[in-house]
């Protein structure tokens, strides 16, 4: 088995940050790396594409579908895919506090037959990873904070008479 990370840090508490990643339907929105679909609940299926460039330019994407195992709020979203034995892959994204921020480890790790073409694979999606953690550094630099933050339960009370 290896595996592939990256990690960056940004200047928001873990719940934002968990808030973005687990917004499937938003990723469109502020990355093109990936597309994700599906639930981040433990035992629900997801949909997790990954896109990037070719030496010579050509747009190459491949889809993986998956199972959610983790879904810790604040701390770890994993989920794996693959055929046993042959390809096994675990996806991951680790949140953790950073000097007033967090630090978001995204991560694929690759066992099976698979592993022997570690240097290969890490050229495919090495970058994506990258881009996927740049590109949410970026959105939430530029998004307020306080538009990401859970806001309360405002339900509508009845008045006593």
């Amino acid at each position: 088995m290896f595996e592939i990370s990256r990690e960056v840090k940004v200047n928001a508490p873990p719940p934002a940050v968990w808030r973005v990643l687990t917004d499937f339907s938003g990723y469109r929105a502020w990355t093109k790396a990936v597309l994700v679909d599906g639930a981040p609940e433990v035992g629900c299926a997801m949909g997790y594409q990954l896109g990037w460039r070719t030496k010579s330019g050509v747009h190459r994407a491949v889809r993986f579908e998956s199972k959610v195992n983790t879904a810790e709020p604040g701390a770890a979203l994993i989920w794996t895919s693959g055929v046993p034995g042959i390809l096994g892959l675990r996806f991951g994204f680790e949140l953790r506090p950073a000097d007033g921020g967090t630090a978001v480890r995204h991560y694929l790790q690759i066992s099976g037959v698979a592993a022997l073409f570690r240097d290969r694979l890490t050229r495919m999606y090495g970058p994506a990873l990258g881009a996927v953690t740049q590109d949410l550094a970026r959105v939430l630099a530029k998004t307020r904070l306080s538009s990401l933050r859970t806001l309360p339960d405002i339900r509508r009370r009845k008045r006593k008479r």
